[in-house]
């Protein structure tokens, strides 16, 4: 069915490649459906769905220099899980040209050059997040981190995608990744910024990414409470990042968590990290907000790299510095990130840690424990070839965390003019324009819908395709929207995998046109990718 909003006045084209057997508008009232040789269908096979587990485990490999250890194959690594030796599926590994990322690629069924856009991450799906922690460090560390981070951002490409949060109260989006490097140095430099969290950009319906919550001034904050903040803000942090496929790296700009009160260790105890079982090492009292947030950090694929503002520390005896530091290293293990200190040059820091884990594999194995019970299980990894150090997640939860469905409401907030970019469904369009309309045909990436089996072997998905029209003010023009069901052959299963579902859309064209927004929704699961491009500019996509 087709649905014309606003100043459309004729209906919206939307089909599937032929070669696909796709479903096409639903016939009317007084037509009989037929199948490709004329003759009415038989009823419809029961749907199959199938459910493997899998765990994906990001790896970061260095020698000892520190430099990222390139070449190795699925054969170089060992990985046991609680003790039991477990056999790889599949070993990648990503790598990027330049610290600006590669370029998305497209489908090789697409033409190249102008007009070609895709909401897929650039090589390798790394997702670089600052966290400027407002919480912990006092004032004068607070102005220090700014001016480091500002440095640091001044020597990346302008179109970098970098995401800026700030972790305060409340946790706040301060420039998405759609924006760029150079955003994130223009929030740097405008000093009013520093005096409170700002208004987030794009996907207000997620943003702040926790709930606002009114905590006291004083800067040396309750323990209890600075602890149940910096969980809920991680946890609101690992919900928003849940949306992006592939690693995400979120450099944490912090004297790490609540410090303890010297009066609580023990004179005769050398090592405060023992005072408590290791399981409530970092969150003490709070272990129930603790899992939760290690849960979703893990979901969203989540590596936490502490960068420590204490500066150089040399007193060793000091059991509260200890403490401190031994909590910073254990989340930077269990995530899989590195904890980077005894440092005053933040802005170095960052850039060695930027470089290095652009160079990482990606392994996954179905793990032999059938039952999903929600335990946490423990992984053990390691290269055949000595003197390499690894850094992953060293644990996983047995669960699958229930994030928040998206809603229509979700996927239409998403398609407003320069909202943040959606990509739980992945796609490309090349678009063109010729006297009454603009053309669009597109890929989606069937790895990122879901499909229904049939019995006779017919993979089938529906998906609703919306698209909007901003005039250069970003005023709204129109909405088009159409929904379809693509069902493949199996014989063309394994061209789809390849190459994706094509599609094709034609809108009608606007005189007053200067952008379009597509947006992809998977009818089955609400998940939902868009993608804004300037036909008036040729400009990327925002």
């Amino acid at each position: 069915m087709f649905f014309r909003t606003q100043g459309f006045c004729s209906a919206l084209v939307f089909c599937f490649a032929a070669a696909m057997s796709a479903a096409q508008a639903p016939a009317t009232q007084a037509q009989t459906p037929t199948n490709h040789v004329g003759q009415a269908p038989a009823a419809p096979a029961p749907l199959i769905r199938t459910q493997t587990r899998l765990v994906v485990l990001d790896v970061l490999v260095t020698d000892s220099h520190g430099d990222p250890v390139k070449g190795l194959t699925l054969k170089d690594f060992e990985l046991r899980e609680d003790g039991a030796k477990h056999v790889l599926k599949t070993a990648e590994e990503h790598g990027m040209a330049a610290p600006g990322g590669g370029a998305a690629s497209v489908p090789a069924g697409l033409p190249a050059g102008a007009g070609v856009y895709s909401n897929k991450p650039p090589s390798g799906e790394v997702w670089n997040v600052l966290l400027l922690d407002y919480l912990n460090p006092v004032f004068e560390l607070r102005a220090s981190a700014r001016e480091q981070l500002e440095k640091f951002v001044r020597e990346l490409p302008p179109e970098q995608p970098v995401a800026l949060v700030v972790l305060g109260n409340p946790t706040k989006l301060a420039v998405p990744f759609s924006a760029g490097a150079a955003r994130v140095l223009k929030f740097l430099e405008n000093k009013k910024s520093s005096a409170s969290p700002p208004v987030p950009l794009g996907f207000a319906d997620i943003m702040p990414l926790v709930p606002v919550r009114k905590l006291t001034p004083d800067p040396d904050l309750d323990q209890d409470q600075s602890m149940r903040e910096i969980l809920s803000s991680f946890a609101g942090v690992a919900n928003w990042l849940s949306h992006y496929p592939g690693r995400k790296n979120v450099y944490w700009l912090s004297t790490g968590f609540p410090r303890i009160n010297q009066d609580d260790i023990d004179p005769g105890q050398k090592d405060p990290t023992l005072r408590r079982p290791d399981s409530e090492r970092r969150a003490g009292i709070f272990g129930k907000e603790q899992g939760q947030m290690d849960k979703l950090l893990q979901n969203a694929r989540v590596a936490v790299y502490p960068i420590d503002l204490s500066g150089v520390h040399i007193d060793k005896s000091d059991f509260v510095e200890l403490d401190r530091i031994g909590k910073l290293a254990d989340f930077a293990e269990q995530t899989g990130g590195v904890l980077r200190r005894n440092d005053n040059d933040i802005a170095t820091l960052l850039t060695e840690e930027f470089n290095r884990s652009r160079d990482f594999y990606t392994l996954t194995y179905t793990p032999s424990g059938k039952n999903w019970n929600g335990q946490l299980r423990k992984i053990s990894l390691a290269v055949k070839q000595r003197g390499y150090q690894l850094a992953y997640r060293q644990s996983y939860y047995a669960t699958d965390v229930a994030l928040k469905t998206p809603t229509v409401d979700d996927f239409n907030q998403a398609l407003t003019h320069d909202a943040e970019q959606a990509n739980d469904v992945v796609f490309s369009v090349h678009a063109k324009k010729d006297a009454a309309n603009v053309v669009l045909d597109y890929f989606i990436d069937p790895h990122s819908i879901e499909f229904a089996t049939t019995a006779d072997g017919h993979h089938n998905a529906n998906v609703e395709c919306v698209v909007t029209e901003y005039d250069a003010a970003g005023k709204l023009l129109g909405t088009a929207r159409a929904k379809g069901t693509a069902s493949v052959t199996p014989k063309k299963w394994m061209d789809v995998n390849q190459s994706g579902i094509p599609g094709h859309t034609v809108v009608p064209l606007e005189a007053k046109l200067a952008f379009l927004k597509v947006g992809i929704r998977d009818s089955a699961t609400g998940r939902f990718g868009t993608l804004e491009m300037s036909l008036g500019t040729g400009a990327a996509p925002r």
